[in-house]
């Protein structure tokens, strides 16, 4: 039996999955802004106990690394490490951005992801879905929106996540058109796809980490670590 945990905090949704022997077992959504580390290890364990299975049952993961929230990525990464402490587990680091496109299951063959990186820039990326199988475009990139928007094709169907900023106008920026859509309004399961990628390249030995080397991919520097460089510079 292999057992494959998904956790997704790059967002304002805690998301988790699990996949058992490539088949999705369960998935858990909790819109619950600022509150990921109350939840999470609450979640993990309702898993474990709902499937009758004990946490050395579960020996590897695919957890999103970035880019999104700093605070949320940085609860995954430490939940994880935690979880698997003084255990041999393997971690798949993932991107929140390739994550969102996998567990996207529109008819459209092509979407574009979007994440509100502030600044008037995005975090995204672009992908095709053909037969359920989601295939990169290009990497992920943090853009200025309009750069960003000037790179999408017509038929793109763009999915916008402002990360919980109440003050976003990014759904706006790409036009009031159909194509746009709100991605925490539509059931993606960023968990789930998660787990799903990870059982997909268990056989990838190359992209997996120890819990001991699993750090986050953030696209740019926080605002603390802005004021920090700059107030250096000033010296």
């Amino acid at each position: 039996m292999t057992c494959v945990l998904g956790i997704d905090t790059a967002s304002t949704q805690l998301d988790l999955g699990l996949i058992q022997d490539g088949e999705p077992v369960c998935s858990y959504c909790r819109y619950a802004p600022n509150s990921h580390a109350e939840h999470i290890t609450d979640a993990v364990r309702l898993f474990i106990q709902a499937h009758g299975l004990a946490p050395a049952d579960i020996t590897c993961a695919g957890v999103t690394v970035g880019p999104g929230s700093f605070t949320g990525l940085r609860i995954g990464i430490a939940f994880m490490k935690g979880f698997f402490l003084g255990r041999d587990a393997r971690i798949l680091p993932l991107s929140s951005i390739e994550v969102i496109a996998q567990g996207w299951h529109g008819l459209a063959p092509a979407v574009a992801i979007a994440l509100d990186a502030r600044r008037d820039h995005v975090y995204g990326a672009r992908f095709t879905k053909i037969g359920g199988a989601c295939e990169r475009v290009m990497d992920d990139v943090r853009l200025p929106v309009a750069r960003f928007a000037e790179m999408l094709g017509g038929e793109d169907v763009v999915l916008v996540d402002n990360l919980g900023y109440r003050a976003s106008s990014l759904a706006r920026a790409f036009g009031e058109t159909s194509r746009v859509r709100d991605v925490n309004a539509f059931p993606v399961q960023r968990g789930l796809a998660a787990a799903r990628l990870a059982w997909q390249r268990l056989s990838d030995t190359a992209r997996w980490v120890t819990p001991a080397d699993l750090v986050p991919h953030y696209l740019q520097e926080s605002s603390a670590e802005l004021k920090k460089r700059a107030g250096a510079n000033q010296c």
